[in-house]
């Protein structure tokens, strides 16, 4: 490579890392006329295709690239963020370990097949692959942070923490470090170490809402309601229209019983975003909490009807149709119910319990043993629905007995 296409690849490259497209793009068509099979030029114009969203060309680019260095690592690099770019994470995988293979030194090739491992939910296969980019790169923050990640949602929590505090000492700007940190920190019960390090950040960043959202939630795990409503009220002070500090902020008004502030804060949600289901289910709560079954109802079919993959609208509704009573009442409750089941997550059990009431109501007893029987393997030997469970498994063998609803949770 001469000295004028080392020059013009040096303009381009940071012409990208400026995100300046039709500038870096110009240059590396410069240096294609001088050198038309420069891989670096080719490679720089393909990973300008990506940021643009257009991956046939891209592709067509590597492919292009692959001809003249099929052992180039960074090609099959790039083959392989593509590939993720388009969501298609198993051509992903393939092409980053195809890059390991041909250069087990080349530190990116390493974090990024880590860490779409650690993605793919291969968290201890990851391990090593990050592990060694941190070696090769140990003042790369990307990687502490990636192998902190996977360390985390590992259920390895003193790596974790031990990469996350890493990615800070590299960078005491690194506003995601200490939001991991923290999360660590709760993770592992230590509430104050978390608010510590949070307050911390708060002093760097001032105006990050969501240091205050994640102080907010350390100070309600420590049952601190009234200092976890002060700092959503402050986030709300810099981000006024913030849904999610609103819903939280009317959840906790609930829980203290102001139900007239939960009430305003919902009638602000529906009003400033009746399009969004949040705020109708949020209204369903209150009206429940109040003992207006009838609106709940209706707040909860309309979050339903905007959200139709939402689980918890229809959980509740089942909920207060099953303790209605009435046979109509209870078909419906395990007409929802069941769509509560198939889309509530695997370890959310309160669907399933509310269903097999229902089935027990409707005299579907086998039905009902049977998703008792379910709960029963999935649930830990301590969760708090364990008793309520066997309780009524038994009262389906004896049918002596109805049993009590489940008390409805907060969202």
């Amino acid at each position: 490579m001469d000295e004028q296409t080392k020059q013009w690849l040096l303009e381009a490259e940071q012409h990208a890392a400026r995100q300046e497209v039709e500038q870096a793009a110009s240059t590396y068509q410069q240096v294609l006329q001088h050198a038309p099979t420069e891989s670096k030029a080719i490679l720089g114009l393909a990973k300008l295709a990506r940021l643009l969203r257009q991956f046939d060309s891209a592709k067509l680019l590597v492919a292009q690239a692959l001809e003249h260095t099929p052992t180039s690592a960074e090609a099959w690099l790039v083959k392989g963020s593509i590939a993720e770019a388009e969501e298609d994470m198993e051509a992903a995988l393939a092409a980053y370990k195809q890059a390991v293979t041909l250069d087990g030194e080349h530190a990116q090739a390493l974090l990024q097949y880590g860490r779409a491992l650690a993605v793919s939910g291969r968290y201890e296969d990851s391990f090593k692959y990050l592990l060694k980019a941190t070696q090769l790169a140990p003042e790369q923050v990307d990687a502490f942070y990636a192998l902190g990640t996977s360390y985390f949602y590992g259920e390895e929590h003193g790596p974790a923490l031990e990469a996350f505090l890493r990615t800070i000492e590299l960078d005491p700007t690194f506003l995601d470090g200490y939001l991991t940190i923290a999360d660590v920190l709760v993770a592992c019960k230590r509430f104050g170490e978390a608010k510590k390090i949070l307050q911390q950040a708060e002093a760097l960043f001032p105006h990050a809402t969501l240091v205050l959202e994640k102080l907010s939630a350390v100070y309600l795990c420590e049952g601190d309601i009234d200092t976890a409503m002060l700092y959503l009220q402050r986030q709300l002070h810099h981000e006024p229209e913030h849904l999610g500090a609103y819903l939280n902020l009317g959840a906790l008004s609930r829980l203290r019983g102001d139900l007239q502030t939960a009430f305003k804060i919902g009638e602000h949600l529906v009003e400033h975003a009746p399009h969004r289901w949040e705020g109708h289910y949020h209204m369903g709560s209150i009206y429940e909490a109040a003992q207006k079954d009838d609106e709940a109802k209706a707040c909860y079919r309309k979050a339903a009807k905007l959200a139709p993959r939402q689980w918890r609208p229809l959980n509740n509704l089942g909920y207060i149709l099953n303790s209605e009573g009435g046979r109509r009442q209870w078909m419906e409750a395990e007409e929802v119910l069941c769509r509560a089941c198939s889309l509530c997550p695997v370890d959310e059990p309160r669907p399933f319990y509310n269903l097999a009431l229902t089935q027990f109501n409707l005299e579907k007893y086998a039905a009902a043993q049977e998703s008792c029987r379910q709960l029963l393997q999935i649930l830990p030997e301590t969760h708090e629905l364990r008793a309520d469970t066997e309780r009524l498994l038994t009262t389906l063998n004896t049918q002596q007995s109805t049993p009590q609803p489940l008390m409805q949770t907060l969202p």
